[in-house]
């Protein structure tokens, strides 16, 4: 699990939202931060930061564009391999290579930085799904959450389709395979995932913030009989969000 924290740490009031850090800068340059609460409920109109979630000062020496690369991928389905008749393909490992190298290329660039994403739905479609099992209690493993990790994966939002096997066995990959943050803020009511899921991020790469909030489509969602999960809006939940996030980043 990516943060671990007691319950109360999410007991988090109406309208506010609080940012915390995930460790120390890494070597690429890249300082990682979540905001924790409900987005879905009311406008944000505050933010509650920990001791030690103090943002950087802004750059005052980008005297040209900062070029910032985004790695994007969605919809893998777990198809981590292509296999064909006389083999296989590396898929995934390929695409982290390419991550990898982009990483390594601006690595030491002070106007230069790489966020590597999913955007979602990474199981459900592939060999792979036989490891997810079909309960918690016969979980093996999330072979995508798994890999993603390894690569370095900045982040994931939360597709429509990694319901599709049940909010129990989503929240067992989590704990066990996923150590980067699943953003989705228009997702409410589902106390299986409490603690699991943001609605978003900032990312300060080389002292430059960026800000990525989370949505997931409320469209084919698997009906959760052991859940009261629900989807708000995701129009009106970005006017929730989006101000105070924009505040974030920008002061």
């Amino acid at each position: 699990m990516l943060l671990k924290r007691p319950r109360e740490f999410f007991s988090i009031p109406t309208g506010a939202l609080r940012l915390t850090r995930i460790g120390a800068v890494d070597e690429y340059g890249v300082e990682r931060f979540l905001f924790a609460g409900d987005a879905t409920a009311a406008p944000i109109e505050r933010l509650i930061p920990d001791a030690d979630a103090t943002l950087p000062a802004k750059r005052e020496d980008v005297d040209y564009p900062f070029r910032l690369k985004i790695a994007h991928f969605n919809d893998l389905h777990g198809n981590l391999v292509y296999f064909e008749r006389n083999g296989a393909q590396a898929l995934f490992s390929r695409m982290a290579g390419h991550i990898h190298t982009l990483r390594q290329q601006y690595r030491t660039h002070p106007q230069r930085g790489v966020l590597a994403f999913s955007a979602g739905d990474d199981s459900v479609g592939s060999v792979f799904d036989a490891l997810l099992g079909s309960e918690p209690e016969s979980f093996q493993a999330h072979a995508a959450y798994r890999l993603y990790s390894a690569a370095g994966i900045d982040a994931s939002t939360m597709g429509n389709h990694d319901l599709d096997l049940g909010v129990r066995l989503l929240a067992s990959a989590l704990m066990a395979d996923a150590t980067f943050p699943l953003l989705t803020a228009n997702l409410a009511g589902c106390s299986w995932l409490s603690g699991m899921y943001f609605p978003a991020a900032l990312f300060v790469v080389k002292d430059v913030r960026v800000a990525v909030n989370g949505l997931t489509t409320p469209a084919q969602i698997a009906p959760q009989p052991d859940s009261t999960l629900h989807f708000v809006d995701p129009i009106q939940v970005m006017h929730n969000l989006l101000p105070a996030v924009s505040r974030s980043a920008r002061s």
